[in-house]
């Protein structure tokens, strides 16, 4: 019964949220936020303690500003998803500036596949949508969320342009199938990946991360190309493209792996020291600790 509920509930948000204005959307999203921050204090310490541990040149003052912004930035993220289905290439002309795009367009034709790998920074929800509508044949991992009803929900938005979703059930097997006919696969990974990551240093902190991108480049010569959203104002959009530097050989090993995953989770990291309010601090990133 909870289940069905908590379905409910999101899918007449959703049908709200598809019919009012986008400047409405923005005034619902900083009073949710409030709420969220002052009411329900949703995982405050989580988001006060990950600030202070991975940024303490920061002030006070400094650091509030940057947890109000986090609050914010958590609605207008899902606001955006949920009003995903009005995007259009005609939209992404219009409120979209894609910066280095070119080096998407060289890795199209080097025909090896593309891994693109994102952070939970922005609205990283749109990058489906957006490659579907511009270059296509593009798949994306996902977990699979609980309640079965949600899950199929949010499944339909995502794959609402033509994206295509992968379940991390077997995702190893079918990227590597992706990948291999040349087509384009999307990684969100920046999340604690527990005792079957590597640690890789974030903001001076060893954090355990995935090492899919990694392995599935080094197995498929697929280029690996880093993509950060950062929101401008509710819908718009600066979306960054960056080449991760690649290794000397090919070679299947622990240095090329620790190597690979080092240089994609250093972007993420220089982006979000620039937009801090844009992080979903909220996770508990460095949850898992080094043994020694």
């Amino acid at each position: 019964m909870r289940k069905k509920v908590e379905y409910i509930f999101i899918r007449l948000l959703y049908e709200v949220l598809r019919i009012i204005p986008l400047k409405i959307s923005e005034t619902l999203a900083v009073f949710l936020a409030l709420i969220l921050q002052y009411v329900i204090r949703y995982r405050r310490e989580v988001i006060q303690n990950n600030l202070k541990n991975a940024m303490p040149e920061l002030s006070t003052k400094e650091k509030k500003v940057i947890i109000r912004q986090v609050y914010k930035n958590f609605f207008m993220l899902w606001i955006e998803f949920l009003q995903g289905g009005r995007l259009s290439k005609k939209y992404i002309e219009k409120n979209i500036t894609a910066h280095n795009w070119e080096i998407v367009e060289q890795a199209i034709k080097e025909g090896k596949g593309i891994i693109f790998i994102s952070g939970h920074l922005g609205n990283y929800e749109w990058l489906g949508h957006y490659f579907a509508l511009t270059i296509g044949n593009i798949y994306a991992i996902q977990k699979r969320i609980k309640n079965p009803y949600v899950n199929d929900f949010i499944v339909k938005i995502r794959e609402k342009h033509g994206l295509k979703l992968i379940y991390n059930d077997n995702a190893i097997k079918n990227s590597l199938s992706v990948l291999k006919n040349s087509k384009f696969l999307g990684i969100v990974g920046d999340q604690d990946f527990g005792r079957r990551g590597i640690f890789v240093n974030f903001f001076n902190i060893p954090a355990s991360t995935a090492m899919g991108p990694a392995v599935l480049h080094l197995r498929t010569g697929a280029a690996m190309i880093m993509c950060m959203t950062i929101r401008k104002s509710l819908g718009k959009f600066d979306f960054y493209f960056e080449q991760i530097p690649d290794v000397k050989s090919q070679e299947m090993c622990d240095q090329n792996i620790q190597l690979l995953t080092q240089a994609h989770t250093n972007i993420l990291e220089k982006y979000i020291r620039r937009f801090p309010g844009q992080w979903l601090w909220s996770h508990r990133r460095w949850r898992t600790r080094p043994k020694s």
